[in-house]
């Protein structure tokens, strides 16, 4: 069966929750993650059982005085799920 999705569809939906994500709407970053797993189970590139993977992310945060501390966090889902979305855009 042949896929209806090409790379121009992801890069469009990219494009689209890139500018979700400015504005900070919650739900809606839910459901574009929620379609992107979606997009990834469907072609097989995602398992349907386990926990995803998550890194641990390192930023810095700016306190009193300017001082700075090197900070750890977990990626978040969106974030896993954009970067899937980018390792399967590569391979088309």
């Amino acid at each position: 069966m042949e896929s209806v999705i090409d790379k121009g569809h992801l890069e469009k939906t990219l494009e689209n929750i890139s500018k979700v994500r400015k504005t900070g709407a919650n739900i809606e970053l839910t459901r574009a993650g929620g379609f992107l797993e979606g997009i990834l189970y469907s072609l097989g590139k995602l398992s349907p059982m386990g926990n995803f993977p998550y890194k641990d992310i390192e930023y810095v945060e700016i306190g009193w005085f300017g001082q700075e501390k090197i900070k750890t966090r977990q990626q978040s889902y969106l974030e896993y799920m954009i970067e899937r979305t980018e390792e399967l855009m590569e391979t088309l």
